[in-house]
């Protein structure tokens, strides 16, 4: 079996998405004969921790999960480490180093020349293999890692409830959808539970404060499972969001879906791959208005081209794993990787 070393390990901030894609991934490793001997955090920034690092157990691959972490290398450093990390790999750790699930957005040319020491690169959206084809940097398209596993189309049942509102990644947007969301009187939830150890005191202590107020008196009783948080969205005929993980579970489990742009072009382009255009981004005014429907079902041609999307996701992620499988296990350490 396989040993693999994991990246970005998105799950210790108790989002819903974020734990799905890692369960998934999880999944998929172990369907192979691979197992993850460790995995290094979100927001850790390992250019800090090298010794901790190297004193983990010896992996046959490393998989840098990039998520929504790559965007603005100029002036994230988190960005930057990921875009680093396959060249450290390379030197102490495994050439076999493949970033999978990842957006690029708007990082300088010098980062993007780094993700060339990465022997794979799959991102989930086209506008963002558009990114490395203007670089000369080979990579393929596979969607997220949420849509694995196909969910068969269910219809909204007329009985439900109208609209829930869940929030943004903008924290000043995630505020006006909670006040739109009491004004009209609809449910708010949060795509991220709160909790202690979303962020240590030492690094903020205000937001330590309020996570642990708020997980008392709101999140502990609430699940941290991703099917719970999916269960709660199927409940309502419309989900009105700014997160791009809630747009994939609305898409996912056919929830109709209104969704308020995240902080890089991301559901825009998750929803051009799918649907071919992204009528479904509106603005905070709009939903604000008073004539905006409390339903917005899927049109029959949409349903058809998720259904159709759905099936291509999930050959392109079990492609993806077998491909990081077959390259890590290759005769030819010198033969260049090859996308099924």
């Amino acid at each position: 079996m396989l040993k693999v070393g994991v990246v970005n390990d998105t799950r210790k901030h108790s989002h819903y998405g974020c734990s799905l894609v890692m369960d998934n991934l999880h999944k998929l490793l172990h369907d192979n004969d691979m197992s993850v001997a460790w995995s290094w955090p979100v927001h850790k920034d390992w250019r800090l921790h090298k010794d901790e690092i190297l004193a983990f157990p010896e992996v046959d691959l490393v998989i840098v999960n990039g998520e929504g972490t790559i965007n603005n290398s100029g002036r994230k450093k988190y960005a930057q480490a990921l875009m680093e990390f396959a060249a450290f790999s390379n030197q102490y750790i495994s050439e076999n180093c493949y970033l999978i699930n990842s957006t690029l957005f708007n990082n300088t040319d010098e980062s993007y020349d780094l993700l060339k020491a990465y022997r794979g690169i799959y991102v989930r959206d086209r506008a963002s293999l558009a990114e490395l084809a203007d670089r000369d940097i080979v990579g393929t398209y596979v969607p997220d890692l949420t849509f694995y596993e196909a969910v068969p189309y269910r219809a909204v049942e007329s009985h439900k409830s109208s609209i829930c509102v869940t929030d943004n990644t903008v924290k000043p947007m995630a505020s006006r959808l909670k006040k739109y969301a009491n004004t009209k009187g609809y449910r708010y939830v949060t795509m991220m539970l709160a909790h202690p150890r979303n962020k240590p005191f030492w690094k903020s202590p205000r937001t330590y404060v309020k996570n642990c107020w708020k997980w008392w008196f709101e999140d502990r009783n609430r699940s941290t499972e991703p099917q719970a948080y999916i269960d709660t969205l199927r409940e309502y005929e419309l989900i009105v969001t700014g997160r791009f993980h809630t747009v994939t579970m609305c898409i996912k489990n056919r929830i109709p879906f209104a969704a308020i742009a995240s902080n890089t072009p991301k559901i825009e382009n998750l929803l051009g791959d799918i649907l071919g255009e992204s009528s479904r981004v509106v603005t905070i005014k709009d939903i604000e208005s008073d004539n905006y429907p409390e339903k917005w079902p899927f049109t029959p041609i949409e349903q058809e081209k998720i259904d159709q999307f759905m099936l291509r996701a999930n050959v392109g992620i079990e492609k993806m794993i077998c491909s990081v499988k077959l390259d890590t296990t290759r005769e030819d350490v010198k033969a260049p990787f090859q996308y099924l």
